[in-house]
């Protein structure tokens, strides 16, 4: 980000503009104390919101007033070179960004991938050099908004987010520095630049604010980290800059006026914006209305103005290393959290007060000597090629990131779960001793179920079965060294739904045909729901693939099929899962399925449930739904959820290669009891089947994480695609006595 002010430095002349009197400066002058200690101000509150400091649940906003003031400073630089020299040169300006810019934020890069590799978790190693990668490259925002990164919900999130998660707001940036200069160039060439720039401005920012207006609404994510979307705030800042000595017509006490309360305004937006908050959006307008305001007070120098306040020598000091406190504070927060967190208040104390000594660090001995030195900043090839060896630098160290091989195992190979086990259906593995896990010499690496593929076993066949595999998988303490999938790939063990699109994204309601099997089946089985019913979709496909039969899927992330509002990780309200349940409704009325079978995460009712009214509440919300569904089917089948461990279970895996059985998670705290009774008994009001699959991965007092060699989770709430075929037999055993022969 580019947050300083020009100002006089070794190697380049810059020319203060003229005044005549102080609260008479134009607003786009050399240097502004007043944007320095706005500058500082926006740092805090970002630090203050990531490290859980203070009531400012919304200092997120501080990157919206970076936003502003980037755009600002850079336009009224390229306006400045427009006027003095009638073009802008694009080589001169890419080189100061260069100078200004990469190499801080190229040291924290591979300072940040070489600090992974000793604190941060194996499982996440890999996306971390990817990450160093995409933020070398200036596109790691793209990477998290298709990676679905919540940043609103990443503190709360059950596995790390990425210790260069903050870079999104800087690649953004260097994405505008690469094209806003190259237009203000040809709109330069007008005959009335002015104007021109000025209908650049307007345009590109209307249609940029309603994109991020509807964006906000129907996809989030990609409406937080794209430049398409949050260019309207930099050109709020650009607009200003054209404005330029226009300003001062206002009356000096006006602009003092407007400053306070534009200073007040990013507080107060620091204080009532949530997670829950819809953001950017509408939300984003006060922060960034607000700071237009404090740059328009400009240079007022009334008694009572907020410049004395906003040149205070503590917001100078902390304003003029704003850049490098905020490339420090994220990471080091990030790595200390996984190494010993959850970190305590005094803890985190801590972790600010070592992200600014790093800070103040890198920017006595390379920010501040790169920005001034007249070597790096006389030739704009040489500062671009320098550029280019920093990236290249930074790209090289991710790439080492992702190609390195860290320990993942505890052990040796352990076979494959079999169901087959008791020599019946072909298998010899006997596994109730946890001593005779030990693989044969060839090892299967995922699932092996020598069961006859031509007969249907029964429920509890499969669970006495299932018995000895679990029970020796709750007493392993060694994680194997065949795990399947390994850690590298156990995030991606996903179905194909994920990437054909039937599993709906945010902002799609009406699924496409999503049919599998066979599609002149006269046997229908559909299955609904959310991602918590399509993690059973690789065991559907299987059995449907195998019997012949028309599967119909539709699903959505977030969207369950009990008619209740649900809320996402950053609790905000899901508004578009009644319209996407109507259309479900009407496609299952043309279908007419054989048998339905529907499953949802366990939501949250409410922002703040009552756990007393916990069972009430699910069984008022499921059981109109399931009544309804009955209604359109021969059977219906309710998918009990799957337990859910109190963190990622791959990452304490990894964590505790030869201590598995610390990541082990207790059956009481997985299931919720409430919430299950709910379940039975809505199940039963609708006469449908409900399907308890908690029984296939837990005994009485603990679930597993792992079944002999597989690695049940995808992430701490999901079972992954492997674990799913392993369990497609169970669903089949249910399944089938329900459908007609």
């Amino acid at each position: 980000m580019d947050w300083r002010s020009e100002r006089p430095q070794g190697g380049t002349t810059t020319r203060r503009a003229r005044t005549e009197h102080p609260g008479q400066q134009p607003i786009g002058n050399a240097f502004r104390a007043d944007i320095e200690g706005l500058r500082a101000i926006a740092v805090l509150l970002v630090v203050a919101y990531h490290f859980k400091l203070g009531p400012f649940h919304g200092g997120l906003v501080g990157v919206d007033v970076f936003f502003v003031l980037s755009g600002f400073l850079i336009t009224s630089l390229l306006i400045r070179e427009l006027q003095s020299t009638g073009t802008v040169s694009l080589p001169d300006f890419w080189a100061r960004r260069v100078r200004r810019l990469l190499p801080a934020s190229c040291l924290v890069i591979v300072v940040t991938v070489i600090a992974a590799r000793w604190m941060f978790s194996p499982v996440l190693l890999k996306d971390v050099g990817r990450d160093a990668v995409a933020a070398a490259l200036f596109v790691v925002n793209i990477v998290f908004a298709r990676r679905n990164s919540d940043y609103l919900g990443a503190q709360a999130a059950a596995t790390s987010p990425s210790p260069l998660l903050h870079f999104w707001s800087l690649a953004l940036e260097e994405q505008f520095y690469v094209v806003w200069p190259v237009l203000v160039m040809f709109a330069g060439r007008a005959r009335d630049r002015m104007r021109a720039i000025t209908g650049l401005i307007v345009g590109l920012g209307s249609v940029s604010l309603l994109a991020c207006l509807w964006y906000t609404k129907y996809s989030p994510v990609w409406a937080f980290y794209l430049l398409p979307t949050r260019a309207w705030e930099l050109l709020a800042g650009a607009a200003l800059a054209v404005i330029g000595t226009r300003v001062v017509r206002i009356p000096e006490q006006a602009r003092a006026v407007l400053g306070w309360v534009g200073l007040l305004g990013i507080v107060v937006a620091s204080l009532v914006i949530s997670d829950g908050t819809a953001f950017p959006g509408f939300a984003a307008l006060l922060p960034v209305l607000c700071t237009v305001a404090v740059i328009t007070a400009g240079g007022a120098v009334t008694r009572n103005g907020p410049l004395t306040f906003l040149r205070a020598g503590p917001l100078q000091w902390v304003g003029k290393r704003s850049y490098a406190i905020y490339l420090w504070h994220w990471p080091v927060f990030i790595l200390a959290d996984a190494q010993w967190g959850p970190l305590n208040v005094p803890q985190r104390i801590g972790a600010v007060a070592i992200a600014g000594s790093l800070a103040t660090i890198s920017f006595i001995l390379v920010e501040d000597p790169a920005r001034r030195s007249p070597w790096f900043s006389t030739q704009a090839r040489r500062g671009l090629v320098i550029g280019a060896c920093l990236v290249a630098v930074s790209t090289f160290a991710g790439v080492l990131t992702v190609r390195s091989e860290v320990r993942t195992s505890g052990g040796g190979d352990v076979a494959a779960p079999d169901l087959g086990i008791d020599g019946t259906d072909g298998g010899t593995t006997d596994t109730t001793n946890p001593t005779d896990l030990t693989a044969p010499e060839t090892t299967p690496t995922g699932p092996t179920n020598t069961l006859d593929p031509g007969t249907v076993y029964s429920l509890n066949d499969l669970i006495e079965r299932n018995a000895k595999v679990l029970d020796a998988s709750l007493l392993a303490s060694d994680v194997p060294s065949n795990l399947t999938p390994g850690f590298n790939t156990i995030s991606k063990d996903l179905p194909a739904l994920y990437s054909d699109g039937c599993l709906l994204d945010p902002g799609t309601i009406e699924s496409g045909t999503c049919t599998y099997g066979d599609p002149t089946s006269p046997i229908k089985v559909a299955l609904v729901g959310d991602s918590h019913a399509a993690q059973w979709f690789p065991a559907l496909d299987s059995i449907a693939t195998k019997r012949g039969w028309r599967l119909l899927v539709l699903v959505k992330k977030g969207c369950a099929m009990a008619e209740f509002v649900t809320f996402d990780e950053s609790n905000r309200k899901r508004t578009e899962c009644g319209p996407w349940r109507e259309a479900v409704m009407n496609r299952l009325k043309s279908e007419e399925p054989n048998l339905i079978l529907v499953g949802s995460y366990r939501y949250r009712l409410t922002n703040r449930p009552a756990k007393s009214n916990a069972r009430s509440q699910w069984l008022a919300a499921l059981t109109p739904t399931l009544t309804s569904l009955r209604g359109l089917t021969d059977k219906l089948i309710v998918i009990g959820d799957i337990p859910h461990p109190e963190s990622w279970p791959a990452k304490c895996l990894a964590n505790n290669l030869s201590t598995a059985r610390d990541c082990l998670v207790d059956r009481s705290k997985a299931e919720r009891k409430p919430v299950v009774d709910a379940e039975v008994g809505a199940a039963k009001a609708a006469d449908a089947t409900y399907m308890k699959v908690s029984d296939w991965m837990c005994n009485l007092q603990q679930c597993a994480v792992m079944l002999g060699n597989i690695q049940m989770y995808r992430d701490d709430n999901h079972i992954g695609a492997t674990a799913s075929k392993y369990f497609a037999p169970f669903v089949e055993a249910v399944a089938v006595p329900l459908l007609p022969a």
